[in-house]
Protein backbone atom coordinates (compact mmCIF):
# COMPACT_ATOMS: atom_id res chain seq x y z
CA UNK A 1 0.00 0.00 0.00
CA UNK A 2 3.06 2.65 1.04
CA UNK A 3 4.88 1.66 -2.29
CA UNK A 4 1.47 2.64 -4.45
CA UNK A 5 0.93 5.79 -2.43
CA UNK A 6 4.28 6.89 -3.02
CA UNK A 7 4.14 5.91 -6.82
CA UNK A 8 1.05 8.24 -7.07
CA UNK A 9 2.88 11.14 -5.11
CA UNK A 10 5.75 10.54 -7.82
CA UNK A 11 3.98 10.87 -10.71
CA UNK A 12 2.18 13.69 -9.19
CA UNK A 13 5.21 15.20 -8.23
CA UNK A 14 6.95 14.83 -12.07
CA UNK A 15 3.89 15.60 -14.25
CA UNK A 16 4.39 19.65 -14.05
CA UNK A 17 8.23 18.82 -14.40
CA UNK A 18 7.45 17.36 -17.62
CA UNK A 19 4.87 19.90 -18.58
CA UNK A 20 7.56 22.33 -18.22
CA UNK A 21 10.14 20.70 -19.83
CA UNK A 22 7.79 19.90 -23.06
CA UNK A 23 7.19 24.13 -22.93
CA UNK A 24 10.77 24.57 -23.50
CA UNK A 25 11.64 22.50 -25.74
CA UNK A 26 8.00 23.79 -27.86
CA UNK A 27 9.57 27.68 -27.40
CA UNK A 28 13.02 26.71 -28.38
CA UNK A 29 11.89 25.62 -31.85
CA UNK A 30 9.57 28.45 -31.87
CA UNK A 31 12.12 30.85 -31.50
CA UNK A 32 14.61 28.48 -33.88
CA UNK A 33 12.64 28.70 -36.50
CA UNK A 34 12.27 32.81 -36.04
CA UNK A 35 15.63 33.41 -35.40
CA UNK A 36 16.40 31.54 -39.00
CA UNK A 37 13.41 32.90 -40.70
CA UNK A 38 11.00 30.36 -42.04
CA UNK A 39 7.68 31.26 -43.31
CA UNK A 40 5.31 33.10 -45.22
CA UNK A 41 6.48 36.40 -44.97
CA UNK A 42 9.10 35.70 -47.88
CA UNK A 43 11.79 34.20 -45.91
CA UNK A 44 13.17 30.45 -46.46
CA UNK A 45 15.62 27.81 -45.00
CA UNK A 46 19.07 29.56 -46.30
CA UNK A 47 19.28 31.39 -42.90
CA UNK A 48 18.14 34.99 -44.34
CA UNK A 49 14.90 36.56 -43.96
CA UNK A 50 14.16 37.26 -46.76
CA UNK A 51 14.69 36.14 -50.75
CA UNK A 52 13.25 38.35 -53.01
CA UNK A 53 15.58 41.15 -54.69
CA UNK A 54 15.22 44.56 -54.94
CA UNK A 55 14.96 44.68 -58.71
CA UNK A 56 13.61 42.35 -62.12
CA UNK A 57 16.89 42.01 -64.17
CA UNK A 58 18.63 38.83 -65.61
CA UNK A 59 22.17 39.48 -63.63
CA UNK A 60 23.15 41.60 -60.52
CA UNK A 61 26.10 42.12 -58.48
CA UNK A 62 27.70 44.15 -55.62
CA UNK A 63 29.77 47.19 -56.65
CA UNK A 64 30.86 48.55 -53.34
CA UNK A 65 30.01 47.33 -49.92
CA UNK A 66 28.46 47.98 -46.79
CA UNK A 67 31.04 50.11 -44.10
CA UNK A 68 33.99 52.18 -44.54
CA UNK A 69 35.32 52.94 -47.85
CA UNK A 70 37.34 55.70 -50.35
CA UNK A 71 35.28 58.34 -50.93
CA UNK A 72 33.56 58.16 -54.55
CA UNK A 73 32.87 61.41 -54.98
CA UNK A 74 35.73 62.72 -53.06
CA UNK A 75 38.88 62.42 -50.56
CA UNK A 76 39.56 60.49 -47.63
CA UNK A 77 37.65 57.40 -45.96
CA UNK A 78 33.91 57.62 -45.85
CA UNK A 79 31.08 54.89 -44.04
CA UNK A 80 28.80 53.33 -46.84
CA UNK A 81 25.55 53.37 -44.76
CA UNK A 82 24.28 50.42 -47.58
CA UNK A 83 25.21 48.19 -50.24
CA UNK A 84 25.46 49.12 -53.94
CA UNK A 85 23.65 47.13 -56.36
CA UNK A 86 23.92 47.13 -59.90
CA UNK A 87 21.07 44.90 -61.78
CA UNK A 88 20.79 44.14 -65.56
CA UNK A 89 19.72 42.46 -68.36
CA UNK A 90 21.16 39.56 -70.68
CA UNK A 91 21.41 43.09 -73.61
CA UNK A 92 23.18 44.75 -70.60
CA UNK A 93 20.84 47.15 -70.37
CA UNK A 94 20.70 48.57 -66.88
CA UNK A 95 17.53 50.59 -66.82
CA UNK A 96 15.61 47.79 -65.19
CA UNK A 97 12.70 47.61 -62.78
CA UNK A 98 13.67 48.54 -58.86
CA UNK A 99 11.01 46.49 -56.72
CA UNK A 100 10.03 46.70 -52.92
CA UNK A 101 11.04 43.22 -51.13
CA UNK A 102 8.09 43.69 -48.98
CA UNK A 103 5.03 44.93 -48.15
CA UNK A 104 4.88 48.47 -46.06
CA UNK A 105 4.54 52.06 -46.07
CA UNK A 106 6.41 54.86 -47.90
CA UNK A 107 7.95 56.96 -45.14
CA UNK A 108 10.10 58.97 -46.85
CA UNK A 109 10.71 59.94 -50.69
CA UNK A 110 13.41 62.52 -52.22
CA UNK A 111 13.47 63.74 -55.34
CA UNK A 112 16.56 64.67 -57.41
CA UNK A 113 15.07 68.25 -58.73
CA UNK A 114 15.15 69.31 -54.50
CA UNK A 115 19.43 68.86 -54.92
CA UNK A 116 18.78 65.75 -52.22
CA UNK A 117 21.92 63.55 -52.32
CA UNK A 118 19.88 60.59 -52.09
CA UNK A 119 18.68 61.65 -55.80
CA UNK A 120 15.34 60.26 -56.85
CA UNK A 121 14.50 57.92 -53.65
CA UNK A 122 12.14 56.44 -51.93
CA UNK A 123 11.99 54.44 -47.91
CA UNK A 124 9.31 51.71 -47.14
CA UNK A 125 8.59 50.90 -43.42
CA UNK A 126 7.39 47.17 -42.75
CA UNK A 127 5.29 47.32 -39.63
CA UNK A 128 5.83 43.45 -38.95
CA UNK A 129 10.00 43.24 -38.92
CA UNK A 130 10.27 46.81 -37.88
CA UNK A 131 12.47 46.96 -40.82
CA UNK A 132 13.11 50.15 -43.40
CA UNK A 133 14.50 49.51 -46.66
CA UNK A 134 15.83 53.06 -48.58
CA UNK A 135 15.74 52.88 -52.87
CA UNK A 136 18.20 55.29 -53.80
CA UNK A 137 19.67 57.35 -57.06
CA UNK A 138 16.43 55.80 -59.24
CA UNK A 139 16.41 57.73 -62.78
CA UNK A 140 13.17 58.88 -62.29
CA UNK A 141 10.61 60.38 -59.93
CA UNK A 142 9.34 57.28 -57.85
CA UNK A 143 6.06 55.70 -58.43
CA UNK A 144 4.34 56.27 -55.13
CA UNK A 145 4.11 58.89 -52.35
CA UNK A 146 4.14 59.81 -48.93
CA UNK A 147 2.33 57.25 -46.53
CA UNK A 148 1.55 55.02 -49.80
CA UNK A 149 0.80 51.53 -49.11
CA UNK A 150 2.97 49.13 -51.10
CA UNK A 151 3.21 45.19 -51.84
CA UNK A 152 6.22 42.79 -52.27
CA UNK A 153 6.94 43.33 -56.11
CA UNK A 154 5.77 46.72 -56.55
CA UNK A 155 7.52 48.41 -58.84
CA UNK A 156 8.91 51.35 -57.14
CA UNK A 157 10.88 53.37 -60.04
CA UNK A 158 13.86 52.74 -62.17
CA UNK A 159 17.40 52.07 -61.52
CA UNK A 160 19.37 55.10 -62.08
CA UNK A 161 22.25 57.45 -61.29
CA UNK A 162 20.22 61.12 -59.54
CA UNK A 163 22.18 62.53 -57.13
CA UNK A 164 25.37 61.97 -55.36
CA UNK A 165 26.11 58.97 -57.81
CA UNK A 166 28.74 58.04 -60.43
CA UNK A 167 27.19 55.76 -62.25
CA UNK A 168 23.88 53.65 -62.59
CA UNK A 169 23.06 51.39 -59.58
CA UNK A 170 20.87 50.76 -56.34
CA UNK A 171 21.64 52.51 -52.99
CA UNK A 172 19.87 49.75 -51.24
CA UNK A 173 20.27 50.82 -47.63
CA UNK A 174 18.81 49.24 -44.55
CA UNK A 175 17.57 50.34 -40.86
CA UNK A 176 15.71 48.68 -37.74
CA UNK A 177 13.23 50.08 -35.57
CA UNK A 178 14.52 49.72 -31.78
CA UNK A 179 11.79 51.63 -29.02
CA UNK A 180 12.20 55.08 -30.06
CA UNK A 181 15.32 54.63 -32.35
CA UNK A 182 16.27 54.11 -36.16
CA UNK A 183 19.42 52.00 -36.25
CA UNK A 184 21.22 51.11 -39.03
CA UNK A 185 21.90 47.82 -40.11
CA UNK A 186 24.10 45.68 -42.85
CA UNK A 187 21.61 44.41 -45.59
CA UNK A 188 24.10 41.29 -45.84
CA UNK A 189 22.49 40.42 -42.57
CA UNK A 190 18.75 40.15 -43.91
CA UNK A 191 19.60 39.46 -47.44
CA UNK A 192 22.03 36.68 -49.54
CA UNK A 193 23.22 39.36 -51.63
CA UNK A 194 26.73 38.51 -53.80
CA UNK A 195 29.94 39.66 -52.73
CA UNK A 196 31.23 42.51 -54.12
CA UNK A 197 32.87 41.79 -57.87
CA UNK A 198 30.77 38.93 -57.87
CA UNK A 199 28.27 38.12 -60.54
CA UNK A 200 24.98 36.26 -60.24
CA UNK A 201 22.63 35.39 -62.31
CA UNK A 202 18.81 35.96 -61.41
CA UNK A 203 15.68 33.03 -61.47
CA UNK A 204 13.62 34.19 -64.33
CA UNK A 205 10.92 32.06 -63.09
CA UNK A 206 10.79 34.15 -60.31
CA UNK A 207 11.02 37.38 -61.99
CA UNK A 208 8.39 35.85 -64.69
CA UNK A 209 6.22 35.04 -61.52
CA UNK A 210 6.69 38.30 -60.15
CA UNK A 211 6.30 40.59 -63.47
CA UNK A 212 2.70 38.67 -63.91
CA UNK A 213 1.80 39.53 -60.34
CA UNK A 214 2.87 43.20 -61.35
CA UNK A 215 0.35 43.30 -64.43
CA UNK A 216 -2.89 41.59 -62.49
CA UNK A 217 -2.29 44.26 -59.29
CA UNK A 218 -2.09 47.29 -62.36
CA UNK A 219 -5.69 45.16 -63.91
CA UNK A 220 -7.34 45.07 -60.34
Amino acid sequence: MKAKIFIIIGVVIAIPFIAVIGLIVIMSSVIGAVSIGGGSDGSNDSGYLFRDLPFLADYYTCTSDFGSRSNPTGQGIVYHQGIDLVAFKKDGTKAVDIVSVFDGVVVNVTEASSGSGAGNSLEVFDEVTGLYVRYMHMALKPNFNMNDNVKKGDVLGIQGTTGNSTGIHLHFEMHIQDGENKILVNPRDWFDFPKQGEYRQIDNNENKEQEENNEESKRD
